[in-house]
């Protein structure tokens, strides 16, 4: 496998009070080339994801800020909880239908929250969604059993990261989620991608090395910050 990354962060974001570090690149692997991306908001809040689109949607959830750590809840959760332990919570967790898992699930196919929740009822979680274009936020919707990827709402976009997580504040009540499925859909994606251990190992060295060669203190956020999302990114690896 080989792995190329570039580090970015967004310049508005951080202006509203959101610490964003944002790393993303392309993973080339058995199926091709997949990208990747990576994102740290608020010191230890940390999402790890594939991305179908690089330059497009991240796979990131955060309200830390609105009485919501959900991402450091599913960490915590995936410390203290074997696998087959975890999967039983999630199947809990799920409100309706059962749960269902197909990684191969053809998403060109669901491109609204409407189509998304008609075909996964109870199992929908709206989140800001922030773009390797800084002055660009939109809308992902994860769906729990489909972990790993979301729906991007891409006729919604938001001129701040404040703004496109209002909507996604909005969209949540209208898909009347609970905050144990909230947990669910997160956790379930970030146990999934437990099983990519070559391209987190990777992203850890990748890290390293940025680290060690100033990168990361060219980015202008903040010491401790950073040096607490190196930390969690190493715990997940």
């Amino acid at each position: 496998m080989t792995t190329e990354w570039t580090t970015t962060h967004s310049e508005q974001a951080i202006s509203e009070g959101w610490d964003i570090f944002e790393a993303s690149g392309s993973a080339q692997n058995e199926n091709g080339d997949r990208p990747f991306q990576l994102q740290a908001l608020d010191e230890d809040e940390i999402f790890v994801g594939p991305n179908r689109d690089v330059d497009a949607w991240t796979h990131v959830y955060h309200h830390a800020k609105r009485g919501l750590p959900l991402h450091q809840q599913a960490l915590n959760f995936l410390r203290e909880h074997s696998l087959p332990e975890f999967e039983a919570v999630i199947s809990e967790c799920s409100t309706t239908g059962g749960l269902e898992l197909n990684d191969g699930f053809d998403w060109k196919h669901v491109i609204t929250i409407d189509d998304t929740r008609a075909r996964f009822p109870g199992k929908l979680f709206a989140f800001a969604a922030v773009t390797t274009r800084s002055s660009q936020f939109g809308i992902g919707i994860a769906v729990l059993g489909e972990a790993g990827y979301s729906v991007p709402q891409k006729r919604e976009v938001f001129p701040t990261y404040d703004a496109a997580s209002d909507r996604a504040d909005q969209l949540n009540k209208e898909l009347g989620y609970t905050q144990d499925t909230a947990l669910a859909i997160i956790a379930d994606t970030m146990i999934r991608q437990s099983h990519k251990r070559d391209v987190i190992h990777r992203l850890r060295d990748v890290l390293d090395e940025a680290e060690a060669n100033g990168t990361l203190n060219r980015l202008h956020i903040d010491r401790d910050t950073i040096d607490t999302f190196v930390e969690a990114v190493r715990d997940m690896a």
